[in-house]
């Protein structure tokens, strides 16, 4: 449909008017085949289809698995968790310069080329990883260990929400699904062990989860918590709790079980240096 709509706008002769009504079908029409793709990877309990150059990916299905998100411990980062969100960022917010290429080199295409730059870049994304113990994702994305992991567990994702482990390449422009080029990442990040969330938007936005979510938002709930080697207990240790004893009463009416709190602690010895995760069972009770 892009290539027809795409020569029509090249060969019409009609005039500005009936060009520019051509032009706002054709991003009409991408949006809908854009998230006519998403709808082929929004199931959490089915291997998504294989597209492209792909081979095994790292993880089949997302039924009973924990997916971890690591953060700054900031205002941002405590509103997500007290008002039971995730954020979903745009491409150019992403730490890798050359993430999304895949996707950006296919619609470079001739039959994208009157594609919007507006509707382009619309492809919003949640990161998640499939460690919690890895010391490179604890210095990276936790401020250097100061600060917190969160596990999720997805139980059902909206019609709008496509999700895929990386698969980790040389060559990142697949074929098939145009949605699959945004799931594919150089092999230099493979350490990272990636799960990614997309979908497609006007802006950067908050999509809430909770075990009573709305359609709109993702089904699912907060099952770990794990503090950073070297988060401050005495300066943020008190809004931390009060923030997960409220979610904990919210899950205690939903007859979800309370967060798990650990600690991940920095284990030295001389073959390697590692993380023990901890279990912090009294963390909530402290003063």
């Amino acid at each position: 449909m892009q290539q027809v709509y795409a020569a029509m706008i090249v060969n019409d002769n009609s005039g500005e008017e009936r060009k520019n009504d051509l032009v706002e079908q054709l991003n009409k029409s991408f949006e809908a085949w854009f998230k006519a793709d998403i709808s082929l990877f929004t199931n959490l309990a089915e291997k998504p289809p294989w597209y492209g150059h792909r081979r095994d990916d790292l993880i089949q299905t997302l039924q009973e698995q924990t997916i971890y998100k690591f953060c700054t411990f900031n205002m941002n980062s405590i509103s997500a968790l007290s008002d039971e969100k995730i954020y979903f960022s745009q491409p150019k917010q992403l730490n890798d310069p050359f993430d999304m290429d895949g996707y950006l080199e296919t619609i470079k295409k001739d039959e994208f080329e009157f594609v919007s730059e507006e509707v382009k870049n619309k492809v919003l994304c949640f990161c998640s990883t499939l460690q919690k113990d890895n010391l490179q994702m604890w210095a990276h994305y936790a401020d250097s260990f100061t600060g917190i992991c969160i596990g999720y567990e997805f139980i059902e994702l909206p019609k709008d929400i496509a999700w895929r482990s990386i698969y980790y390449s040389v060559a990142k422009n697949g074929s098939g699904a145009l949605v699959d080029t945004l799931f594919v990442k150089s092999k230099n990040w493979a350490y990272e062990e990636e799960v990614r969330f997309l979908k497609f938007s006007d802006s950067p936005q908050l999509v809430s989860i909770s075990p009573n979510v709305n359609e709109e938002g993702i089904k699912g709930y907060i099952s770990e918590l794990i503090l950073g080697s070297r988060f401050d207990m005495n300066k943020n240790g008190p809004v931390l709790r009060a923030v997960l004893k409220e979610l904990n009463a919210r899950y205690d009416q939903a007859g979800r079980s309370s967060i798990d709190i650990y600690k991940a602690v920095a284990v030295k010895s001389e073959q390697s240096d590692t993380l023990e995760i901890k279990s912090l069972p009294d963390f909530l009770d402290c003063i």
